[in-house]
């Protein structure tokens, strides 16, 4: 189904849906319109964020800050209405005054739970969908929404799991996850949708040269695979990572690069940097990667932060960790990218370090090599 074209007609009149000023029926596919647009969700019904911030919007989306109050678990759950009164109160909590440190578990086992510094809240009709910031991802730190905004005033709780560094947290000031909103039950790309768009909007490029779609087209979904040209590994037992700096630390203190080949073995309980063979280009498109894929079998995450914003081009910096030992071969696949159309008729720049960037690239408060 098309995409409405919503860029300088855009309806604000409740109750009438978000859409072009000759159509009165919601958009059937696609995300809410560009962001950084005049007129765009700060001042529509649908969505109100408060405090506003334009450095914290993307192009589909928002980065969301912590809160200054924490909770310590060893269990990860989506709370409800009904049960996160009494999952809480099983927690340890605490008043942030300055900052606060989530210690690193490899295995996993130390959840922090945070509510959003911002307040968000939709109407009926937008979803919006929560995962890690790319820089969280890379430090070996998940981020999960571990409840909706109606629970707490408009304000996410967020899940915070530090595989392989001790994440530092400054109330109102650290960005660990993206929101991005779309319209509520909408359809992604269909395979026809993606054969149409294939070498303008949506591309995939080994060696500047354009991938043949039936050899990537999985039904609706585009496959990645694995390079195992050049690898990171997180080293053990360092210090704090604060993801508010830019080009502050040194590789060498928390990662150990490995020149691979054909296969490289992943030991259990550590995380590692790879990148794909392919480099991805999107236009006005919006991409987000599956964690696993089971043609390498289960328990291999290949991903702990996977949207992929509109305007992207680069190759994919993959975070990996696995539970068993495993062997990683070049080529393998490392999971598929279900795409989705974003609703504007301006062309999209995406504005970021990651663009461009040859993987796998360290977090961007590592300085440059």
């Amino acid at each position: 189904m098309p995409v409405i074209d919503v860029a300088t007609e855009l309806v604000i009149n409740p109750p009438i849906h978000i859409c072009h000023s000759s159509y009165s029926q919601p958009a059937h596919n696609g995300l809410m319109p560009d962001l950084r647009e005049e007129d765009s969700l700060e001042y529509t019904p649908y969505v109100r964020i408060n405090p506003w911030d334009d450095e914290l919007i993307q192009n589909v989306g928002i980065d969301v800050r912590l809160g200054n109050e924490v909770w310590v678990s060893d269990t990860l759950a989506r709370l409800n209405e009904n049960n996160a009164t009494s999952f809480l109160k099983t927690a340890q909590y605490k008043k942030i005054e300055n900052s606060f440190v989530c210690q690193s578990d490899h295995k996993g086992q130390r959840i922090y739970y945070f509510l959003t510094h911002e307040r968000i809240t939709t109407s009926p009709l937008i979803e919006y969908k929560i995962d890690s910031r790319s820089t969280t991802g890379r430090v070996g730190c998940m981020s999960h929404q571990a409840s909706n905004g109606d629970m707490f005033d408009g304000r996410i709780l967020i899940a915070l799991q530090p595989f392989a560094f001790p994440i530092e947290v400054i109330p109102g000031k650290t960005s660990v996850s993206q929101i991005i909103f779309r319209f509520l039950g909408t359809s992604y790309m269909t395979k026809d949708e993606i054969k149409k768009a294939w070498g303008e909007e949506i591309a995939l490029y080994e060696k500047e040269d354009l991938v043949s779609l039936e050899s990537r087209l999985r039904t609706d979904k585009l496959e990645m695979t694995f390079s195992t040209e050049r690898v990171y590994r997180a080293k053990n037992k360092v210090r704090p990572i604060d993801l508010t700096v830019a080009d502050q630390y040194d590789q060498e203190d928390f990662f150990e690069e490995i020149k691979g080949n054909n296969n490289f073995t992943l030991e259990p309980y550590n995380f590692y940097l790879f990148g794909t063979r392919e480099t991805i280009s999107l236009g006005k498109i919006c991409g987000e990667l599956s964690r696993e894929n089971s043609n390498v079998g289960t328990g291999l995450w290949s991903h702990f932060a996977g949207f992929f914003m509109p305007g992207f081009s680069g190759q994919i910096t993959l975070e990996c960790w696995t539970p068993v030992k495993r062997i990683i071969s070049h080529g393998d696949p490392a999971g598929l990218v279900t795409l989705d159309q974003v609703m504007t008729s301006q062309d999209i720049k995406f504005i970021g370090p990651y663009q461009n960037q040859k993987a796998p690239r360290l977090p961007k408060m590592f300085k440059s090599v």
